[in-house]
């Protein structure tokens, strides 16, 4: 049985996705998708007796949802905020063991790194779970990123408060490699974020963003 099952991308949960997981230990979930799990046990997906692993799980997930569906915070705080920090702290050790072998093979000052997310998370907040609606718990990511160049030196340790997008990654990368973004304007909607790191930000930028 697993420690703890993980359970993403739920639209596209089966059998065979479900038995790989629970084959997993000590793997842990940023978030808990309760509906789902509950509908692969009372949809006959499973084709047969649901195994003892996902029934055991569906009861113990049961409990972060309340009478009315809503995620029960004490549930959250008990059970899911725990996991989410410990998943944080596993990020931090397997980054600090990437940054010591950049450092060892001599690529920690031509590397440019970006540390960043698909999406937030809900964690209680709005009573809420996952990343559904857009609140700002699931709609804001970080954004970090480290230029090694010298020319990024003027803003480094700096914190930039416009509003910048992901899309805003690839023209980034671009002008780091000494591409001309322009070329591929036809196919890229964001814009490089490259005069924020040098310190002189663009006269305009963007007042609001699209999702």
């Amino acid at each position: 049985q697993a420690d703890v099952l993980v359970l993403t991308d739920t639209d596209n949960f089966s059998t065979e996705r479900a038995g790989l997981t629970i084959a997993l230990r000590g793997i842990v979930a940023t978030s808990v998708e309760v509906f789902a799990l509950r509908q692969s046990v009372h949809s006959g997906m499973w084709g047969g007796p649901v195994p003892d692993p996902v029934m055991a799980l569906a009861k113990m997930l049961s409990s972060l949802v309340d009478e009315k569906g809503h995620i029960a915070i004490p549930g959250v705080i008990d059970t899911v905020k725990p996991v989410y920090m410990g998943l944080i702290r596993q990020i931090d050790d397997h980054l600090g063991r990437l940054w010591q072998l950049l450092d060892e093979l001599g690529r920690w000052r031509d590397t440019l790194i970006v540390f960043t997310a698909d999406h937030g998370d809900y964690l209680g907040d709005h009573w809420l779970g996952e990343k559904d609606l857009f609140h700002e718990p699931s709609a804001k990511i970080p954004l970090i990123i480290c230029d090694p160049s010298p020319a990024a030196d003027a803003s480094r340790g700096t914190v930039c408060d416009e509003l910048v997008e992901s899309i805003d990654l690839i023209p980034t990368f671009l002008d780091a490699l000494g591409a001309d973004a322009a070329q591929q304007a036809h196919r890229l909607e964001g814009r490089a974020l490259t005069p924020f790191l040098h310190g002189a930000p663009p006269p305009a930028w963007r007042r609001f963003a699209i999702s």
